[in-house]
């Protein structure tokens, strides 16, 4: 692999750099050195072929880095981000220091993902050019985000309620009840799925550690309650990462579906923003935000197609409808009597 370590003659930089040849660095790895402005890394990269770029973070708060995209002087490890459809990899500056150790121990890797071909790819990256002896290897699963039911007189839960019980208010204690039922049994089946697949990929991940011959590998896996827009997904993650103590040393990956400049700005104006974004920015550790080029991902992401997110969604939504089918026969029985 051919990997471009930007640097910029600050301490930062230079974190960033000792971190790659420590925690990344590979026999037949080919390492390149560049120093410049965000366009110039991002320009060079792709001149080179650079198939991975790692930058040091100054880690910019919110507000501070606001104003420095307000006067044009945004942060260049966002720039390379956005721009780049290769692996990025961003060390922040309160976690590169223990690079310098190294008898460092063991390392904690955390793979943050869905069932997107994305994230498909990012777990093998991760087995290809991140996974060592010794690693403890983290799978986390965010579970869809279930929207809450609102039931009214059409549906036939509630007009199986109606002819138990009599005319009801759409507003009712026994309505509002119904709803709660419905909601957790979905939330939990959203789990349920998200367990499932974090543990099939630890699963995977054990099995390349072995083929590859690497020891003391452990995996484990784990499912977080689904949350609302991408920023709580966002969030979710770094809890893990903070209650885990995923720091120092460590390395969170993630899959990006590298939304273009538009996109990216409707999609967090309606609080639906990047979750890779989120994590580069909240998280202390480095995070290596995983892309690739459209042929390099199944045919399903280059074309467009329907993601199994979507699938799995239609899934909760069928599961909930056969839940109310005993509902809609006791209905109509009560009619005909």
């Amino acid at each position: 692999m051919h990997c471009l370590v930007a640097i910029d003659g600050s301490k930062h930089g230079n974190d960033a750099l000792l971190w790659t040849v420590r925690h990344l660095w590979k026999e037949g790895m080919q390492l390149d050195v560049v120093t410049g402005v965000g366009d110039s890394i991002v320009e060079f990269a792709k001149a080179k072929g650079a198939g991975m770029v790692v930058i040091g973070s100054r880690g910019l708060g919110s507000i501070q880095r606001s104003l420095m995209s307000f006067v044009g002087l945004g942060s260049v490890s966002d720039y390379v981000i956005h721009q780049l459809h290769v692996p990025v990899l961003v060390v922040h500056g309160d976690g590169a220091a223990a690079a310098a150790d190294a008898e460092a121990p063991q390392r904690k890797v955390c793979l943050a993902m869905d069932d997107s071909v994305h994230s498909q790819h990012a777990v093998g990256w991760l087995q290809a050019h991140v996974l060592r002896s010794r690693d403890e290897v983290h799978v986390v699963v965010v579970a869809l985000p279930v929207p809450y039911p609102i039931l009214d007189k059409t549906s036939a839960a509630v007009a199986a309620l109606e002819a138990s019980n009599g005319i009801l208010d759409e507003t009712s204690a026994a309505v509002a009840a119904l709803e709660a039922q419905q909601w957790r049994a979905s939330t939990e089946r959203s789990l349920d799925y998200a367990r499932s697949l974090a543990a099939k990929t630890a699963v995977a991940i054990s099995g390349a550690a072995a083929a590859a011959g690497l020891q003391g590998v452990t995996v484990t896996s784990s499912a977080l309650l689904p949350e609302g827009g991408a920023s709580d997904v966002g969030a979710s993650v770094c809890k893990y990462a903070q209650d885990h103590k995923i720091n120092l040393i460590d390395v969170v990956c993630l899959g990006s579906r590298g939304m273009g400049s538009f996109k990216r700005s409707l999609m967090g104006f309606v609080g639906l923003g990047s979750v890779s974004d989120y994590c580069v920015h909240n998280l202390g550790c480095a995070v290596a935000v995983i892309k690739a080029e459209a042929e390099l991902l199944p045919a399903a992401a280059a074309s467009g197609a329907a993601q199994p997110a979507a699938a799995v969604a239609a899934e909760v939504a069928a599961a909930a409808a056969a839940a109310e089918a005993p509902a809609a026969a006791a209905a109509a029985a009560a009619k005909e009597d």
